[in-house]
């Protein structure tokens, strides 16, 4: 089958960022049903999760990435995002005869005792339609679990307004003031983790191509402590946003503020003439995003396999 194109693929390197920003933009509009990454998750990675993971002394996720070229078309892609087993297969819909040799490359790859340090595992996600995946996953040897994935989506409707907070509170962004230390502190008490951003780090964030600090907001009291964050990442191109991350400092779970920075957010972005944003969720904040208005786009499931301890 592969006699009329000329197949071949290679390592990922950072001249190849803007072709793969492209592939994934094309992907959204050919392949809008299954559970692709979009511009934005990629250039997140790329300025955020690379950078940090270097300076934490951590295997870089750009080294997971591999790419597969029909003559200089790039059409499909492998990648972690940590690394760890998680692995995300992307392919051109007219390349999917291809599915099977980028899971083989992957098995040989990507595989990795993240679990218990023990076992070698590998984890491909697959979308809830692509029978084709599945059929070939589980021929493999793959098994499906029960860990899903969501892509929700809000079209921001043309009469958006942005909300009113209670007092003592208003919004605010790092194009207006926003406390760095306050804002990375939020995110880092969000998801456990010791160390907050560093400033070295968010210099790399800003320099993104699509990152805009009027997008990068919270909701701040009277002190300039940041209570809830977000940023969105605006991909111009299709006229979206991909949000990510979202955080809200612990005490303050459950009054409100993460939603109604979300809209305040929408606002800004229906003013720049953006009309659809999308985030990623698990299932622990899948309500959460729906009672923002977020509806399900597409699901992905996660697919497991074990390997051999090696002696």
């Amino acid at each position: 089958m592969t006699s009329d194109y000329t197949i071949s693929h290679r390592a990922y390197t950072d001249a190849d960022y803007q072709i793969v920003i492209d592939f994934l933009g094309v992907l959204l509009n050919e392949d809008p049903e299954n559970h692709n990454w979009l511009p934005g998750r990629f250039e997140y990675a790329e300025y955020l999760i690379s950078p940090l993971f270097k300076e934490r002394g951590l295997p870089d996720w750009k080294e997971t990435i591999h790419l597969w070229f029909d003559g200089e078309k790039l059409i499909g892609m492998v990648n972690s995002e940590n690394p760890d087993a998680n692995t995300y297969i992307q392919i051109l819909p007219s390349y999917q005869f291809l599915t099977e040799e980028l899971i083989d490359w992957a098995e040989n790859s990507l595989v990795i005792a993240d679990w218990d340090n023990i076992t070698p595992r590998l984890a491909v996600w697959a979308n809830d339609s692509d029978v084709n995946r599945q059929t070939i996953l589980n021929k493999r040897g793959f098994r499906r679990t029960e860990q899903e994935d969501y892509i929700q989506r809000q079209l921001i409707p043309d009469n958006f307004t942005a909300p009113e907070l209670p007092d003592g509170y208003q919004y605010s962004s790092f194009a207006n003031g926003l406390d760095f230390n306050s804002r990375t502190e939020v995110t880092a008490l969000a998801f456990g983790d010791e160390v907050p951003l560093s400033e070295s780090i968010y210099e790399v964030v800003r320099s993104a191509p699509n990152y805009r600090p009027e997008l990068d907001i919270a909701v701040v009291d009277t002190k300039n402590k940041a209570i809830a964050v977000a940023t969105f990442w605006l991909d111009e191109t299709n006229r979206l946003a991909y949000l990510e991350p979202v955080a809200t400092r612990p005490e303050y779970h459950g009054k409100g503020f993460a939603k109604k920075l979300l809209h305040h957010g929408m606002y800004k972005l229906k003013e720049r003439g953006i009309d659809n944003v999308y985030v990623g969720a698990h299932a622990g904040v899948r309500l959460f995003y729906m009672s923002c208005g977020f509806r399900e786009a597409k699901m992905n499931q996660m697919w497991e396999k074990w390997y051999p301890q090696k002696s």
